[in-house]
């Protein structure tokens, strides 16, 4: 592979494993746009598993379905970018010299605790120690990492001094060590959105044009607190029916006995529709529409809500994660309430976006909402500072630290024996952790419900 030289724009792939402009998760968000920022200085591939429905200018995109052809895309290119790396191609990589630019925009070990509320004891422990091993073994890898907030570059600086991937002699010459792990929040368009007709009310007509519609956007995830906001709901029937929630883009709840525990979000999801019905809210205070929205339509949705609200509970996961949905409320312009710890509180209340509360209390929540809804109908919040979060927050100016490591000389191959040597040790040590963890989810189906 060629190094990166000055007479040719560094060439920088990047796999994801969605469409490109359909329902997108948030992974897939965060790919496409830092890729759409280096592809003005960069010449940037997007390798996909799947078809893309809309490709930006700028990029270019091919499918990469078999292994050989992940490694001809790697021998073709000068940096990955990537949200992690794939054990199955970890060797492929490292064995091609490509340079790795790591995104750990969240702590996986800590979303592991989360996601798996149901999971043994003993199984939970093994894979909490086989996503921390594999978390170091990419750490090993990187030539450049990047985390979504302070706290969590904090977190990462402690991992990778502890497990001896900090550099002494280079550390002691840069205290702030930005070279080698900084951070990239997760950013907003740089174009508004847009209000096009009203799509959620059209599909929803028990709601009027004069109710305040509150806005949960996208799935109901392992990690959240939807039962908190539903006790809230229960209370404002009663003091404001005019106040109507709509969870958007949950996808169909899964029965109960076809899910396994395994998927926790699935469980979540099909609790909150329960709930919602065993309080007598579902179709008349609360609405679910299913549907997972392509990305380039969100705004019209986003723009035909009032306000934004995510309840998070107090966790490891919510006290170093801000939470993406609370930047597509930026990005429309929707005042919100959010519950959670001190991360969302900085967010809402140091930018003046809305009202925190914290978790876990139904009657503060509804108490929250209610003057939410009173400050919007008075038009307390400023459009000029929603504007300046957006700015300090658009795309092209969070991505910067990538774009300034794939402009500068250490964009280039670094193949060498030794990397492959220690990458094939990692794996060895991973593999049998991931045996580990097969043989217990296998023990632990048997066990007696």
């Amino acid at each position: 592979m060629m190094a990166a030289s000055s007479d040719r724009p560094t060439r920088v792939l990047v796999p994801i494993a969605e469409p490109i402009g359909g329902p997108m998760s948030a992974i897939g968000v965060r790919k496409l746009e830092i890729a759409k920022v280096l592809a003005r200085s960069c010449n940037v591939t997007m390798a996909m598993t799947s078809r893309a429905s809309a490709v930006p200018d700028g990029l270019e995109v091919v499918t990469s379905p078999s292994p050989a052809d992940f490694r001809r895309l790697l021998a073709d290119h000068d940096v990955l970018y990537t949200l992690g790396l794939n054990s199955d191609r970890f060797l492929d990589v490292v064995r091609s010299g490509i340079r790795v630019v790591l995104d750990m925009y969240t702590p996986l070990a800590f979303e592991i605790m989360e996601a798996f509320p149901e999971a043994p004891p003993e199984l939970l422990r093994r894979m909490h120690r086989r996503t921390v091993r594999w978390t170091l073994a990419q750490f090993s890898q990187a030539d450049f990492i990047v985390c979504a907030a302070e706290a969590q570059r904090d977190l990462w600086l402690g991992t990778l001094n502890a497990a001896g991937l900090l550099d002494a002699e280079k550390a002691r010459g840069d205290a702030d060590c930005r070279d080698l792990i900084d951070t990239v929040p997760m950013g907003v368009r740089v174009s508004e959105a847009v209000a096009a007709g009203r799509p959620l009310r059209e599909r929803l007509p028990s709601i009027s044009e004069t109710d305040f519609l509150l806005l949960w956007n996208n799935k109901i995830l392992a990690w959240q607190d939807p039962a908190t906001l539903l006790g809230a709901m229960e209370l404002l029937a009663a003091d404001d029916p005019s106040i109507r929630l709509v969870f958007l883009g949950t996808g169909e709840p899964v029965p109960a006995g076809k899910a396994s525990w395994l998927d926790a979000t699935a469980a979540r999801t099909r609790e909150t529709f329960a709930l919602a019905e065993s309080l007598g809210l579902r179709d008349r205070n609360v609405f679910f529409v299913t549907e997972r929205i392509p990305y380039h339509d969100l705004g019209a949705f986003y723009r035909d809500a009032d306000a934004g609200i995510a309840t998070y509970p107090a966790s490891l996961e919510t006290r170093y994660c801000l939470g993406t949905r609370l930047l597509d409320f930026l990005w429309a312009g929707l005042p919100m309430v959010v519950s959670g710890m001190d991360l969302q509180r900085d967010f809402v209340e140091g930018q003046r976006l809305g009202i925190f509360v914290p978790p876990h209390d139904p009657a503060a929540l509804a108490a929250a909402i209610l003057r939410l809804k009173a400050d919007v109908r008075a038009q307390r919040y400023s459009r000029q500072d929603f504007a300046a979060a957006r700015s300090a927050l658009a795309w092209p100016v969070v991505a910067e630290p990538v774009e300034r490591f794939c402009l500068s000389q250490t964009a280039q191959s670094r193949k060498s024996r030794r990397r492959v040597a220690v990458a094939l040790g990692q794996l060895a040590e991973f593999a049998g952790r991931s045996v580990a963890c097969r043989v217990s989810r296998r023990f632990a189906r048997n066990l007696p419900s």
